[in-house]
């Protein structure tokens, strides 16, 4: 057979590809491709072809809600045993539980077992609030060892694609499951997601964790409360943190690890010591806003993110805790610098506020 005729014949067997949904399916079809063309060719076609995301009926797209007079545990139960079950109901299903604080059902275990070949079809943003809900409920019914098994699972997704790609279900699932230790814990402390995020961070998988990162700092930087503080013309406001026993050297570990890769305006190294366990230190974040000072570039491109609403706020603490040290000079310095970046930042918060409304009245519209 001739390498011409076996390219026309493969290009006419590829178009199932698409309605192929398991691992052995797939084995067949590529059995056959690779027994009518060159390597070359083969390698080539096949790469692209797991490289396209995988088929979704469209009936997963639609919304499912269990209503009130509805077992959520039976429903669950009775549409996986007759093949009916789809990713929006199994969360509608989860979502009710946790509602209604059900953590003691097996329905997180029950799910990650319906999922588990389904771990590199995992797709951002469709799946997040499913995989949500199942790590909140492994969480709570013990079963954390489970979800590492399904997290270390080896992708079948092309070498071409980057590590983001590859493994967007253990990037995903890591960062679920820090929120999760976060917020199911009844210590004060973040010492469990502290030590998952560690977890991961030692595996020997590949595991992307600028997600988990990015959530894990903002747990620790995440106030209880804020208190004001007697100044005139200031709004610093002295936060407390809503973990404050975190383990210092957990802490510590932690903190090493963190802006290799984060933006040169808004470092977390220095975002992070303002919530020190062991007591607020401001003086990193005072120092990089003299660093700012002198560059209006970076300033002015702050002002444009969303995420300089949080670094105002940073920057209010930061000056409650300079005041509360006694240095009254800097936190005056600082002070003004936040209320200039403030009102640079006016237009963004004009914008949005009407997006807000925007979505707000779409989501109201009858």
């Amino acid at each position: 057979m001739s390498l011409q005729i076996g390219f026309k014949q493969v290009l006419r067997i590829s178009p199932l590809q698409k309605t192929f949904r398991s691992a052995g399916s797939i084995a067949i079809y590529e059995r056959q491709a690779s027994q009518l063309w060159s390597p070359s060719s083969y390698n080539h076609v096949t790469s692209r072809l797991a490289s396209t995301k995988s088929y979704t009926p469209k009936t997963e797209n639609k919304k499912s809600k269990v209503s009130d007079d509805q077992d959520a545990v039976q429903l669950f139960y009775t549409h996986r045993e007759t093949g009916t079950l789809t990713k929006p109901l199994a969360t509608s299903c989860l979502r009710d539980l946790d509602r209604r604080n059900r953590h003691d059902t097996g329905l997180g275990e029950a799910t990650i077992k319906w999922m588990w070949n389904e771990h590199d079809r995992y797709e951002f943003p469709r799946d997040k609030d499913l995989l949500d809900q199942m790590v909140k409920h492994l969480v709570k019914e013990g079963k954390e060892d489970m979800l590492w098994n399904w997290i270390e699972q080896k992708s079948r997704k092309t070498d071409s694609l980057g590590p983001k790609d590859r493994f967007v279900w253990r990037s995903d699932a890591v960062k679920s499951l820090v929120r999760a230790k976060a917020f199911a814990s009844d210590a004060d402390n973040l010492d469990g997601a502290l030590e998952s995020f560690e977890r991961a961070r030692r595996s020997t998988y590949s595991i992307p964790l600028a997600p988990a990162r990015m959530t894990m700092a903002q747990l620790l930087m995440m106030p209880k409360d804020k208190t004001g503080i007697d100044s005139v013309d200031s709004k610093a406001e002295m936060e407390t943190p809503k973990w404050p026993n975190t383990s210092i050297e957990l802490w510590e570990d932690f903190f090493k690890g963190t802006d290799r890769h984060q933006d040169v305006s808004e470092p977390l190294s220095v975002q992070l010591p303002l919530y020190h366990p062991g007591g607020p230190n401001a003086m990193p974040f005072l120092k990089h806003c003299r660093y700012l000072a002198t560059k209006e570039d970076l300033v002015r491109n702050m002002a444009k993110r969303p995420s300089v609403t949080p670094w105002i706020a940073r920057g209010r603490h930061a000056e409650a805790v300079l005041r509360q040290q006694g240095h009254e000079k800097d936190a005056d310095w600082l002070g003004e610098f936040i209320r200039d970046l403030h009102t640079k930042a006016e237009p963004l918060r004009r914008k949005e506020k009407s997006r807000k409304v925007e979505k707000f009245a779409r989501t109201n519209k009858k």
